[in-house]
């Protein structure tokens, strides 16, 4: 990737090139190994479940790990999330059931009677019937079935739409029936579906008005072109202290001949254990918004008074060409090889430099509410991601007040909610997500208070190796890309 001369300070000199800071949902290592309390059976946390993606929360059992990477279960049936308590074999899971035609609960009740049969021959069927969840109605169902063990498997089937279900299904020993039976009942009296038709109808407006705006810009590049260099340098706050900074360089620039946007962006974060994150991200989306890629890279290190340092290393790469979508990243930190995931990208798609340059863009004299699906890496698949063109307001940055817009940023119109704030050019002054605030500053503010950490960190770092993970492995035939997932 080329740009401008950079200082080598914060440039040329960083041990890893390329990378971006953790998803939302995903949580840096901590310091220290912490106990996880994996909860009494039948005890269901107190934090409860929200997917602003879907429109439901739910109550779930306590210590259960929580795993939001969608899969297709079956060609009609898309997991959503799961729950698990490995200590008690308890898992709990919600499921969309999307059906090519108008459906019934008693079709519903048929069918998983007929297709846990043909999986589980002798399948005992304990409860098969019509039930009502508040205005909606739905069904219940629950058998036991033998798969070396004995299991308890209950379910509650929700009406979503005509053609879709929501299921709620918690799969646990037998032996476990009476408090198991007891949980679940909790569980489905707290599931609640979050959005009314007539927001969900905003949302579905809300899709078609990004769905139109995104075509407006492919058609027409030069919009892309006209963007400028924007050089761009922010303080990274947290619950109102200093931890460090972020700089944004964006400039013109192409990929495999395709001429675009390109993004790179640095951050280095120091806390109070004296761990340091350096995260680092390369963008690119070309003019006519049919390429894109994105090369993202998580490095963390924590000393220690004892032992040997913490180190951990996370990578995520992203290809965006002819309507599919192909992501290389590593599960988990240290990973030792790649994982690869396709998908067919959705007409609402927006790559990561999207959402880098849409202040840019958007006319943001005019209130308006966009949405469009981005790839999620906790979730390993899309999510639904709301972009709102709020209105005026002013900002203090360093005890000046800045006119700007606001942006209101979140996943499906539902808390928590983003604060982006932009000059009239789209240009960044605050951004704030939860306890974390960016806020805009010179290059001269950071090399004066920074500069002199980023000098140890990169020492420290270029004595510990970091191991990049192997691609991943070969398969025989090419991998069947994931369909398209529904809204």
């Amino acid at each position: 990737m080329t740009t401008r001369p950079f200082p080598l300070w914060i440039g040329l000199a960083l041990a890893i090139p390329l990378a971006r800071m953790p998803a939302a949902g995903q949580t840096l290592p901590a310091s220290q190994p912490v106990a996880v309390d994996l909860g009494a059976k039948g005890t269901l946390s107190p934090h409860g479940y929200v997917d602003g993606s879907f429109g439901f929360a739910l109550p779930y059992p306590d210590g259960a790990d929580i795993a939001r990477e969608k899969r297709f279960v079956s060609s009609s049936e898309l997991e959503i999330v799961r729950f698990v308590n490995l200590q008690h074999s308890w898992s709990l899971a919600v499921r969309l059931d999307t059906q090519d035609r108008p459906t019934d609960p008693a079709d519903m009740l048929a069918d998983i009677t007929a297709r846990l049969t043909r999986e589980f021959p002798g399948l005992q069927v304990l409860r098969s019937e019509k039930a009502a969840f508040g205005p909606r109605e739905g069904a219940r169902f629950a058998c036991t079935f033998k798969d070396n063990d004995d299991w308890l498997q209950q379910e509650a089937l929700i009406r979503k739409s005509t053609r879709e279900y929501y299921r709620v299904v918690l799969i646990t020993p037998l032996a476990d029936g009476p408090i198991a039976t007891q949980t679940f009942d909790r569980i489905v009296d707290g599931f609640k579906i979050l959005r009314s038709e007539l927001e969900q109808k905003r949302i579905d407006d809300a899709l078609q008005t990004g769905i139109a705006f995104r075509k407006s810009l492919a058609a027409d590049p030069a919009r892309l072109r006209a963007l400028g260099n924007q050089d761009v340098f922010l303080r990274y706050m947290e619950n109102g202290k200093e931890l460090g900074f972020r700089r944004t360089y964006q400039t013109p620039g192409e990929r495999n001949g395709q001429p675009g946007i390109l993004i790179q962006e640095w951050a280095w974060l120091f806390r109070d254990d004296n761990s340091i994150t350096q995260l680092q991200q390369a963008m690119f989306i070309s003019n006519d918004l049919s390429e894109a890629e994105w090369d993202n890279r998580t490095r963390v290190f924590m000393p220690s008074d004892k032992g040997n340092p913490a180190s951990f290393f996370g990578i995520e790469m992203g290809i965006l060409k002819e309507g599919m979508l192909l992501v290389h990243y590593t599960p988990t930190f240290n990973a030792p090889e790649l994982k690869e995931k396709s998908l067919a990208a959705e007409p609402s798609f927006g790559p990561p430099a999207w959402f880098a340059i849409l202040p840019q863009i958007l006319d943001l004299k005019k209130p308006e509410l966009y949405a469009f699906s981005a790839y999620d890496s906790d979730r390993r698949g899309f999510i639904l991601r709301t972009y709102e063109v709020s209105g005026q307001t002013r900002v203090s940055v360093d005890g000046k007040l800045l006119s700007a817009t606001r942006i209101r940023d979140c996943e499906g119109l539902l808390p928590p909610f983003n604060e982006i704030d932009v000059d009239a050019t789209g240009k960044l002054i605050r951004a704030k997500a939860g306890p974390v605030e960016l806020l805009a500053t010179t290059q001269q503010y950071v090399e004066k208070t920074w500069k002199s950490r980023v000098d140890e960190a990169i020492k420290t770092l270029a004595q510990y190796r970091v191991t990049l993970p192997a691609p991943p492995a070969k398969k025989e035939s090419t991998p069947t890309p994931e369909p398209a997932e529904p809204q």
